[in-house]
């Protein structure tokens, strides 16, 4: 839960760990619930496709991180080439959802 993963960092922090190590510690833990939340959600409605996109995503660790965990468990992963990792991408998404729904 976040607040668990908040409670170790501030104990982290508190009992002296380096800070690298705090951080590593953090983004893996993000990296595992991602991958773990995503392979999740494709099982439970038969997808083999994950969209990573957002600026969480401009974070290079994460992003490659849970790419490299994602494939290795047979998904395909499909990041933005062409269009920003941010919010430009999120409106461009959020475009195409409502224009699909548009032809329903």
């Amino acid at each position: 839960s976040p607040t668990a993963i908040f409670a170790q960092v501030f104990d982290d922090v508190v009992s002296g760990v380096a800070p690298e190590l705090v951080s590593g510690k953090f983004h893996q833990t993000l990296v595992a619930m991602f991958a773990d939340a995503c392979l999740h959600l494709c099982k439970l409605h038969g997808l083999n496709r994950v969209v990573c996109s957002g600026g969480v995503f401009q974070n290079v660790f994460l992003l490659e991180n849970l790419e490299d965990r994602l494939e290795a468990s047979g998904l395909e992963v499909y990041t933005p080439q062409l269009i920003p990792a941010n919010d430009g991408c999120i409106s461009l998404g959020q475009a195409i959802i409502g224009a699909a729904s548009i032809d329903e």
